[in-house]
């Protein structure tokens, strides 16, 4: 399915966008995939340097299909880039005091999710 980008397309259309203010006030989103049980292990998905696009979308979705309540984060606000070198430039552009207080903030709202189990794991 990943490779597909038809399938990936699909797959990202299934999720749940979610959003919050983190505590240093900035308002963000994510993309939310839900597994069948009730209560779940939670994970949350940090992109890659193109951003929250299908693909990431994508494998969220595969993990709530494994059984974990996953979340794919967005640190560009919203933007998706397909050329290296935008790709470079998104990256540097990255406050690591913003990008911190959004993974921290969706720690927190992962943590108490009524579908998670309360434990939060990270990859990306």
């Amino acid at each position: 399915m990943l490779a597909d980008p038809l399938l990936a397309q699909a797959a990202a259309a299934t999720l749940e966008t979610v959003s919050l203010r983190t505590s240093g006030g900035q308002d963000v989103s994510a993309s939310l995939a839900r597994p069948s049980a009730a209560k779940a292990p939670t994970i949350m998905l940090i992109h890659e340097w193109w951003g929250l696009n299908d693909q990431i979308k994508a494998v969220d979705r595969e993990f709530a299909n494994e059984g974990y309540l996953a979340l794919a984060i967005d640190l560009y606000g919203g933007k998706v880039v397909s050329v290296p070198d935008d790709a470079r430039s998104f990256m540097k552009q990255v406050d690591p005091e913003v990008a911190t207080d959004t993974v921290s903030s969706w720690v927190d709202w992962l943590r108490i999710h009524d579908r998670g189990n309360g434990n939060v794991a990270t990859i990306g």
